[in-house]
C-alpha cells in the first residue's frame, strides 16, 4: 500500500487518514498538513493513486482489513482514523468491527446511507432500469452510453464492481456498534453525503459528536472552510486524547 509519511517521532497519537473515491492522498494533503503536531500517515486505497487494485470485488469492511494490514505494519500507538466519504465508509467498519485496533475515530462527509429520495428520482430509476437495456438494442449508438454516476462512469472492470458493492451498502445498523469517541463534521450544502447523514450517525454512535458547518460542500470542507473543519478537529484531539 502507497502512503505519504508526516512523521513526528515524538507524538504519542498516529492519523490514518483515508481518502474519497476517485481521489488519492493528495486530496487530503491541505489538510493533513495542518496537525505537525501528530504523526499522520495519508494512505492511496486500494485501487486508487499508486496502490494496486485488489484481485477480487471488496465490500468496505475488506478495505478496512487492509486498513488493518497496514498498521499492523507500524509500531504501537494511540491511533485514530480519519476519513472522508468514501474514506468514512471505510471508518465506519473498521470502528464496529475492528474497534480494538483504533483509538478514535473522525468521519468528515462520511458517506455509506440511503438518501432520502423523493417519488419523481424514484421512478425515474424505474424507467431507466427497464428502458435502457430495450433502446440500447433499438440504437446501437447508446450502448456506450452510460445513464450511472460520474463516479461510475470513470471506473470499468473490477473496480467498477466495487463501486457498485460499495456504494449499495447501508451501514447504519452496524455503526450502533461503535465505542471509540466519534467526531462527524459535515456540510450543511453538501448533496453527496448531506448532513442528515451525520444526524442518522450521531444518533446511532453512542460516543459522538455532530457539527454541520452550514456553507459547506463536500470538497470545501477539505480546502475552502479547512480552518474550520482543523479546528474542529484539533478540539476532539486535545478534548479526548491528551
Amino acid at each position: 500500500m502507497f502512503f505519504k509519511l508526516l512523521e513526528n517521532e515524538n507524538s504519542n497519537i498516529r492519523l490514518i487518514w483515508l481518502h474519497g473515491w476517485a481521489n488519492t492522498y493528495i486530496n487530503l494533503l491541505p489538510l493533513a498538513n495542518m496537525f505537525p503536531q501528530y504523526e499522520n500517515y495519508i494512505l492511496d486505497l486500494a485501487g486508487f493513486g499508486e496502490t494496486k487494485a485488489p484481485k477480487e470485488v471488496w465490500s468496505t469492511l475488506e478495505y478496512a482489513k487492509d486498513v488493518l494490514n497496514f498498521l499492523k505494519t507500524l509500531p504501537p500507538k494511540k491511533t485514530i482514523i480519519i476519513g472522508h466519504s468514501f474514506g468514512g465508509r471505510i471508518g465506519i467498519q473498521f470502528a464496529s468491527n475492528l474497534q480494538n485496533d483504533i483509538d478514535g475515530l473522525i468521519i468528515i462527509a462520511g458517506a455509506g446511507l440511503p438518501y432520502k429520495r423523493g417519488i419523481i428520482f424514484k421512478t425515474y430509476v424505474k424507467l431507466v432500469k427497464v428502458f435502457s437495456p430495450i433502446l440500447k438494442k433499438i440504437f446501437p449508438f447508446l450502448r456506450k452510453v452510460s445513464f450511472g454516476s460520474s463516479d461510475y462512469k470513470n471506473v470499468n472492470g473490477l473496480m467498477r464492481e466495487i463501486f457498485k458493492k460499495t456504494i449499495s451498502e447501508n451501514l447504519s445498523e452496524i455503526s450502533k456498534n461503535i465505542k471509540c469517541p466519534t467526531l462527524l463534521i459535515y456540510g450543511g450544502i453538501d448533496t453527496a453525503a448531506p448532513s442528515y447523514f451525520g444526524e442518522i450517525y450521531n444518533q446511532n454512535i453512542k460516543n459522538s459528536e455532530l457539527f454541520i458547518l452550514p456553507n459547506a460542500n463536500h470538497y470545501t470542507l477539505l480546502l475552502e472552510h479547512n480552518k474550520q473543519t482543523q479546528y474542529l478537529i484539533k478540539k476532539f484531539l486535545e478534548d479526548k486524547f491528551k
